[in-house]
């Protein structure tokens, strides 16, 4: 019966990335020996992550071709790794279909790892035989871990993560969309243009929206003094300018001052002002 011997700073190497990667999975190959039944793994990899949840891992395709390149002294076997940190270990779907990929050709050992230090392991040989073992024991050889190697890590930790992918703002509420509910004046006249809008208004999602509702009431105070409600809606040309206006016009109520808003918006030549400056 074979087994899985894991050099302790490979070992070690593993659950620092576990700890550094927290709730994400993330995944690296390595290279190992064979001698008297046991797979012993000399060295291991992170290579650099395409995608990382905490239900996946993506390797970047020729990320994994340089590494396997840069280990091929450390042994004569792949080893791939694997984390399942806040579950347990045990071969998903997926994870099965990539042993029967990275074993096609020959042999590959597998080992997922969870943050409780436990692993299972596995060998597969494809062609020509199609032989697998997917639970071999696995065991850690003792070995002293530095702090130079421990910093080493960290670096190729933060080298190969996966860059978080921005997130995508709703589509603000168009001009020309008039609700019938109560978020009537809230989406068409937040003081940003609109609740569900982003960009350029600086601060994350739950301030913008806090400063919004804010100024929610003195939007709806604007409308209802030039004398737009549900019934009465603006036109697109002065939809456009209220929107314009709209931080100008609360600094006016503010100060009391609705004879002058009025009068903006009464002298306004909706035909040649729209887009001006007054």
């Amino acid at each position: 019966m074979s087994e899985v011997i894991l050099r302790r700073n490979v070992f070690n190497k593993i659950m620092h990335m576990i700890d550094k990667a927290k709730k994400d999975e993330v995944s690296g190959f390595g290279m190992c020996t064979y001698e008297d039944g046991a797979f012993t793994v000399n060295e291991a990899i992170m290579i650099k992550q395409e995608e990382q949840t905490s239900a996946s891992t993506t390797m970047d395709a020729q990320a994994a071709a340089n590494a396997m390149f840069e280990l091929k002294d450390y042994g004569d076997y792949l080893w791939w790794w694997h984390t399942h940190p806040n579950m347990g270990v045990f071969w998903s779907s997926t994870d099965t279909t990539a042993i029967n990929e990275l074993s096609e050709h020959g042999v590959v050992v597998a080992t997922v790892f969870n943050e409780k230090q436990e692993m299972k392991s596995a060998v597969q040989q494809g062609k020509p035989f199609g032989v697998a073992d997917l639970d071999i024991p696995t065991f850690i050889e003792n070995e002293y871990i530095d702090e130079a190697t421990l910093k080493a890590w960290d670096k190729e930790y933060e080298d190969n993560k996966a860059i978080p992918k921005p997130l995508v703002p709703n589509t603000p509420a168009r001009w020309d969309e008039w609700y019938d509910d109560e978020d009537y004046y809230y989406s068409n006249y937040g003081m940003y243009g609109g609740k569900n809008y982003i960009g350029g208004a600086g601060g994350t999602v739950t301030e913008i929206k806090k400063k919004e509702k804010a100024k929610d009431s003195t939007i709806k105070e604007i409308l209802e003094q030039l004398g737009f409600d549900k019934k009465i809606k603006p036109n697109k040309a002065q939809q456009k300018e209220i929107r314009r206006l709209a931080p100008a016009w609360a600094a006016l109520l503010e100060s009391e001052r609705t004879d002058a808003l009025c009068n903006i918006w009464n002298n306004t030549d909706w035909d040649t002002r729209i887009g001006g400056v007054y």
